[in-house]
């Protein structure tokens, strides 16, 4: 209830959840300006590789339909995979990246020089309206290189600048843009 004056109105649930829709679809435009989609914002640079570390580590899962809540539940091996984290100098000296993650297998050695797909952005979530029956979005924008980044891609390049070779990490089907 909302008192007016001397008046008192009542506010209907349909009322709420429309006004709710208004401020949500705003919210929403907002988010929207400047907004890109991932394949967009992710950027290839050139480096000299000086030092190449790969490390190998356990996975593990459990299946949905054996999750325990409030308790203990099974984990089951999933294999093994490579987390590589390579050295680099950058081609361009405004470029501040001097480590870069790398999830996944490559012939990288010291010495090459590489081109790597850098997904740089930050992102801002619009949560969940459950009451609307609306699912949550992810907004993503640009930023600034860090000194560590992470590649979707390394392309091993011989002196000529031609691509050797191109190796792929596990999420890389996440930054490119989708065929129609």
């Amino acid at each position: 209830m909302v008192k007016k004056g001397s008046r008192t109105m009542s506010i209907g649930g349909e009322e709420i959840a429309r006004r709710v829709a208004e401020l949500r679809a705003e919210e929403k435009r907002e988010l929207q300006k400047g907004s890109e989609p991932l394949h967009k914002l992710t950027v290839y640079e050139r480096f000299t590789v000086d030092d190449v570390t790969c490390n190998s580590y356990p996975t593990g899962f459990t299946p949905q339909a054996e999750r325990v809540f409030g308790g203990t539940s099974s984990v089951y091996q999933g294999g093994f995979t490579t987390r590589l984290t390579l050295t680099v100098t950058p081609d361009k000296s405004d470029v501040p990246v001097r480590t870069l993650k790398f999830e996944g297998y490559s012939a990288v050695r010291a010495g090459d020089i590489i081109s790597a797909g850098i997904p740089r952005y930050t992102e801002k979530e619009l949560p969940s309206a459950f009451f609307l029956a609306e699912p949550g979005e992810t907004f993503f924008y640009d930023r600034e290189f860090g000194p560590q980044e992470t590649a979707v891609e390394l392309q091993i390049l011989s002196p000529e600048g031609t691509v050797l070779r191109s190796d792929r990490a596990v999420d890389y089907d996440k930054f490119v843009k989708p065929e129609k």
